[in-house]
């Protein structure tokens, strides 16, 4: 069983936590919680555990332990919990565990402090998108977009990693430099408790990302949520990303975590990557602070031009001939040593990957060269045999 209770606020020098104290029959007694700066604009209230049971929902359901939460919950999203999320969770995870959910109170009741529209900025292709349509170009000043975050819910290491964290506050940092908005650091221990599970990030990222939304949700009123897929590569790819990664379902998930005081907007389906890459060309912002890199070997202010991210991104800016624009943000060198082979690769992938796909198609329409698939299956061999034992193994 998952039992929260003891919901509170906290302070240290130079940081604000909202906490609760969690036991569980495989984590045993712990404590969960997020923190911001005392700086921060935005602050926490610590009467609702939606946060926490948005964060738990997943880890729970895999382990079969029923959540306890000794407080209170919004009615809106405990409803919508039990009778869509958990069903989704089910089919999307391949598991058949159901457990139950009970809570001593629920409100129907938004906080009236939630006017701020936000979002996140990570420096990459789908946050800046949707901060180009929604501050930049965004004629409705009840969808503008007035507060920038960066979370750190799973998206930069493990959280038992000693280097997760510095990572976390060098990235923030780095991009703080650029920000056009007041931009705030939210700190996580949620991760903790999703480590268990092989290649956890992907597979829980809309829960660990919605569980840091709702920590504030009495701040902010509206939350765009920049996701990876656009709406034809959802329903195309769907069945090919259960188990792997929930950004694919955003588009259902996303509404159905929202509250009585905040609505959590998936954004950016409207485009595919190669659009959205070709949108932000000449964004000023973009060509300051854009930063694809996943690579765990450099700084994470720094592209590394050899990852996937980093190859995919580049790779389209050479099918359209914009590569110099953001020579100063990639080694470019780098990247023509690694890209004939990583061509192969996504010529392989074409029918499995939507992001190869449309990268092969743009090189196609603007008449660049891609490697034929029997070249690229020959050169491709060795590492497809490392995935086959891969998996071999795993099973």
């Amino acid at each position: 069983m998952f039992e929260l209770s003891n919901i509170r606020i906290e302070e240290n020098d130079d940081s604000v936590l909202l906490k609760s104290d969690f036991n569980s029959d495989y984590f045993g007694k712990d404590t969960i919680w997020f923190s911001l700066n005392k700086a921060s604009d935005c602050k926490f209230q610590a009467d609702r555990y939606d946060c926490f049971l948005v964060a738990l929902l997943y880890p729970a359901m895999i382990l079969n332990e029923d959540i306890i939460i000794n407080g209170k919950v919004s009615e809106k999203l405990i409803f919508n919990i039990n009778n869509y999320v958990k069903h989704f969770i089910r089919l999307y995870s391949q598991i058949n565990n159901d457990i139950e959910i009970n809570c001593t109170e629920t409100t129907n009741e938004g906080y009236k402090e939630s006017v701020h529209i936000g979002t996140g900025f990570s420096g990459g292709v789908d946050s800046l998108c949707t901060i180009y349509d929604h501050l930049e170009i965004e004629t409705n000043k009840n969808y503008k977009i007035d507060t920038l975050m960066f979370f750190n819910t799973g998206s930069h290491g493990v959280y038992s990693s000693k280097i997760t964290e510095s990572k976390f506050y060098d990235r923030y940092n780095y991009l703080k430099e650029f920000s056009p908005l007041p931009f705030y650091a939210l700190n996580s221990n949620i991760h903790k408790f999703h480590e268990f599970i092989v290649d956890s990030h992907q597979k829980t990222v809309t829960f660990t990302n919605v569980a840091g939304i709702l920590s504030l949700q009495n701040y902010f009123s509206k939350y765009y949520v920049a996701s990876s897929l656009s709406y034809e590569e959802t329903l195309d790819y769907g069945k090919k990303r259960l188990n792997i990664c929930t950004e694919s379902f955003e588009p259902i998930l996303l509404p159905l975590l929202s509250t009585e005081s905040i609505t959590i907007i998936p954004d950016g389906q409207q485009y595919n990557r190669v659009e959205k890459t070709i949108k932000i060309l000449n964004y000023e912002l973009a060509r300051k602070s854009l930063n694809v890199c996943v690579s765990h070997k450099v700084s994470n202010s720094k592209n590394c031009s050899s990852c996937t991210k980093c190859l995919r991104t580049l790779y389209t800016l050479e099918s359209i001939d914009k590569l110099d624009n953001f020579a100063s943000l990639f080694d470019l060198k780098t990247y023509k040593k690694n890209i004939f082979l990583f061509k192969c690769k996504q010529r392989v992938l074409y029918k499995r990957n939507p992001f190869a796909k449309e990268n092969i198609d743009l090189a196609r329409k603007n008449r660049k060269y891609v490697p034929s698939f029997i070249l690229s299956v020959i050169i491709c061999i060795p590492k497809i045999i490392q995935k086959l034992m891969e998996k071999i193994f795993k099973k």
